[in-house]
């Protein structure tokens, strides 16, 4: 029988601990549900502009949902001697590090996409979504597109915004990798180091993850709060992730009940 999408977007944003396995991830998702395609053609109600930004949205979505995924997988794995030097340790750094950048090129791409997107944002069919929305994530879906804008408030989210926004341009730059790593090594107790094998999993250039995390930690607008969020001590990606799938989901639904299209429930195999 045709039912309605689990968990309405209009409750407050929850959180669940995070899985310790793939199938524990497997697990925790929601039934799988269809609808029809459809409901994404602009028309007169709803431009086309808006729904190829919505489905844009729930790509992001998912690319924070999998990194999210692979940081709680990784952080199985320990913990380490942080004095220690091991390629235990600088393994599971290094790969943590790796994340961290995704976690900023996520947000940094989202920031980027909602400012090529005026048009879309001005539609009122996304003023008629946002009030379908719980307060909470409302406020913080505003908040993201005026950090996208440059109309950064006062806001703690729209500050963390600003700090990642500043920060992306790190990623591959040679002057401030090699800054960073002179500025990292330079009288310091511990070593540049690496590991040299025969393939390309037996190598590795731990040096190379020690500068960027120096970066982090130490460069530019507000690095506190960059590391924080980069790894993890920081709910931010929550934050954004809970106002995007509430925007594709308010999307699906209220797409679909104008139209006339149902939303199905399918028949799944039940998990061993």
């Amino acid at each position: 029988m045709p039912r309605r999408f689990h968990g309405p977007p209009q409750t407050r944003p929850k959180t669940t601990p995070a899985p310790k396995s793939y199938r524990e991830a497997e697990a925790m998702l929601g039934h799988i549900q269809t609808f029809n395609p459809k409901i994404f053609d602009g028309d007169a109600t709803c431009s086309t502009d808006l729904c190829n930004l919505v489905l844009a949205l729930a790509v992001i979505h998912n690319d924070i949902n999998g990194i999210e995924l692979a940081f709680a997988l990784r952080n199985t794995q320990g913990p380490f001697e942080e004095k220690k030097i091991s390629a235990e340790r600088g393994l599971a750094g290094g790969i943590g590090l790796q994340l961290a950048k995704l976690r900023l090129a996520v947000i940094h791409e989202l920031l980027i996409l909602l400012q090529k997107s005026g048009s879309a944002l001005k539609d009122s069919y996304l003023d008629r979504m946002l009030a379908q929305m719980h307060e909470t994530n409302r406020s913080a879906w505003r908040t993201i597109v005026k950090a996208a804008m440059e109309q950064d408030d006062a806001t703690t989210l729209s500050r963390a915004l600003c700090a990642c926004r500043d920060k992306v341009s790190f990623h591959y730059d040679r002057k401030s990798i090699a800054s960073a790593f002179r500025e990292r090594f330079a009288n310091n107790a511990e070593p540049p180091c690496i590991s040299v094998g025969d393939s390309i999993a037996s190598t590795r250039f731990y040096f190379g993850d020690a500068a960027v995390e120096y970066h982090l930690q130490n460069r530019g607008t507000s690095p506190a709060r960059v590391h924080d969020i980069v790894f993890g001590a920081d709910p931010i990606l929550a934050t954004i992730d809970h106002a995007l799938s509430s925007m594709v989901i308010v999307f699906i639904k209220r797409r679909s009940k104008e139209l006339g299209f149902e939303i199905s429930l399918v028949a799944e195999m039940s998990k061993s």
